[in-house]
C-alpha cells in the first residue's frame, strides 16, 4: 500500500474509530486511556485494516521486533529500516532492518538479477557479496567487543586483525574466541570458502580461476552463502543477548 493510499484509508476511518471520551472514573478506579482517532495515531494502515474494530479506540502504543529474533527495542540506532503497521484495536509496528551489509548483498542480487548483466556485472556481483560479509563480520566483531565490555583484552584481539575476512584463521578465532561461535564448523563453511577464492581472483585478475570470466551462476552461488553467513552471525549476535544489533 501506498503511502497516498494509506492517508486515504486513514481518512475514511476516522469516522468510525472516533468516539466520545470516556466519562471520568470514580476515585479509586483503574486509569483508562481515552481512545484515539487512527487519523491522530500517526500509524500506517496495512492490507488488513478490515480487521478493525470500530466500537473501541485505538491505543497510541506500539511493539516494536527487530529480524526474526522478535527483540523488542527502544531504539535501532545506525540502520536504514522499512516500517510497515498492522492497525487493529491496538497498533503493532513491525520493523524490519536493513543493515549496511544487509543493502550490499541486496545491491549484488540486483545486479545478477538484470537481463542484461554480463561478465563484468557478475565480477562485481561476487566482489560486492565479499564486502558485505566483510562489512557484517567486522561490524559483528566491535559490537560484541563495545557491549559486552571486554576491555583491553577484546580491544587488543580487534587491533590485531586487519581485515574482517572470515576465512582468515586469526580473524576466524577472533570471532569464536568473543562470541563463543564455532563458524568453521557451520555447514556452508566450505562453501564460503570457495567464496573468498572466487572473489579474490575475480578482483585480482577479472576471472573466477585465471582464466574464465564470471558466470551468473558464480554470482548466485557467492550471494547465496554470503547471506547464509550473515543470517549466522546475526543468529550468534541474538544468542549473545544483542540481537537489536542483529
Amino acid at each position: 500500500m501506498t503511502e497516498r493510499q494509506a492517508t486515504e484509508l486513514i481518512g475514511r476511518r476516522c469516522r468510525l474509530l472516533s468516539r466520545p471520551y470516556p466519562a471520568k472514573p470514580a476515585l479509586g478506579a483503574p486509569q483508562v486511556h481515552p481512545p484515539l482517532p487512527l487519523c491522530h495515531s500517526g500509524l500506517m494502515a496495512s492490507d488488513n485494516h478490515d480487521a478493525l474494530d470500530p466500537s473501541a479506540g485505538v491505543s497510541a502504543s506500539a511493539t516494536a521486533s527487530v529480524g526474526t529474533g522478535g527483540q523488542q527495542v527502544t531504539a535501532v540506532p545506525a540502520v536504514t529500516a522499512t516500517m510497515t503497521a498492522t492497525v487493529g484495536v491496538y497498533g503493532t509496528l513491525t520493523v524490519v532492518v536493513r543493515r549496511f551489509y544487509d543493502k550490499l548483498l541486496d545491491t549484488a542480487s540486483v545486479i545478477v538479477n538484470d537481463p542484461a548483466a554480463d561478465s563484468s556485472a557478475f565480477g562485481a556481483a561476487i566482489a560486492l557479496a565479499g564486502t558485505a560479509a566483510e562489512v557484517g563480520a567486522g561490524t559483528a566483531i566491535t559490537t560484541v567487543v563495545k557491549e559486552k565490555h571486554l576491555g583491553p583484552v577484546g580491544e587488543a584481539a580487534v587491533a590485531w586483525i586487519w581485515t574482517f575476512n572470515l576465512a582468515q584463521d586469526k580473524v576466524r578465532d577472533t570471532w569464536n574466541a568473543v562470541t563463543g561461535d564455532t563458524i568453521h564448523t557451520t555447514p556452508f563453511w566450505s562453501d564460503f570458502g570457495d567464496h573468498v577464492k572466487r572473489r579474490n581472483k575475480v578482483v585480482h585478475t577479472g576471472t573466477v580461476d585465471g582464466t574464465r570470466l564470471p558466470m551468473r551462476e558464480d554470482a548466485e552461488q557467492s550471494i547465496e552463502v554470503v547471506r547464509k553467513l550473515l543470517d549466522h552471525i546475526k543468529a550468534v549476535l541474538r544468542a549473545n543477548g544483542l540481537g537489536s544489533f542483529a
